[in-house]
């Protein structure tokens, strides 16, 4: 990943909110430990694994984001 993802990032990505991604770092998604309101590829394939749903769109945003 060459930069991580921002909250707004994250959010209009996944077609998601706030609260969604609060509830996901409580359920165990990773994020960058010096901001946990970054988010890197690790946060993206644990999107993938965990939430099929939005699996589609993570997939995208990890193949936008490494270009």
């Amino acid at each position: 990943m060459k930069v991580p993802l921002s909250s707004n990032e994250f959010i209009h990505g996944l077609l998601i909110s706030y609260p969604t991604i609060k509830r996901w770092k409580d359920e165990g998604m990773p994020v960058i430990r010096q901001n946990p309101w970054l988010f890197n590829d690790k946060s993206l394939k644990w999107v993938v694994e965990n939430k099929p749903d939005k699996a589609e769109l993570a997939k995208k945003m990890m193949e936008v984001n490494n270009e």
